[in-house]
């Protein structure tokens, strides 16, 4: 995704990721993740209506700094349905805003980056689990 300007602290990634959860509105939420996946697959016409983005972020070319890959966009509206929401928020994400999607992205990788060592090794990685 987009350039980091500063390195995440893996141990603050995943709170830091669901304190803005808890505080963003779901609705407004979906509407910014749409609009990304939109303007990656081409559909960009109705984006603009929910999202402001670099004309540089409407890409499919995966080696793109701008790219959202589809299933980083999956797991933030799993985390986001998952995650309970307060009454009050002080920070709403700022959904109209792309950068606010590289920057839940790089959270997420993260999260994702700190959390692998404990469930994949050299044992597991090449694993494939089949139904009975």
């Amino acid at each position: 995704m987009a350039k980091q300007t500063n390195k995440i602290d893996p141990a603050l990634a995943l709170p830091t990721l669901r304190r803005l959860l808890s505080e963003t509105d779901d609705a407004h939420f979906l509407c910014m993740i749409w609009a990304v996946h939109a303007i990656q697959d081409g559909r960009n016409s109705g984006a603009a209506k929910f999202l402001n983005y670099p004309k540089e972020a409407a890409t499919q070319d995966l080696g793109s700094t701008y790219m959202a890959f589809p299933w980083d966009l999956e797991t933030l509206i799993t985390l986001d349905f998952n995650t309970p929401k307060i009454r009050m928020p002080t920070r709403p994400l700022n959904t109209r805003e792309f950068n606010t999607v590289a920057d839940i992205v790089n959270l997420l990788r993260s999260v994702e980056d700190d959390e692998t060592p404990g469930r994949v090794d050299e044992t597991n990685v090449l694993m494939v689990t089949l139904p009975l």
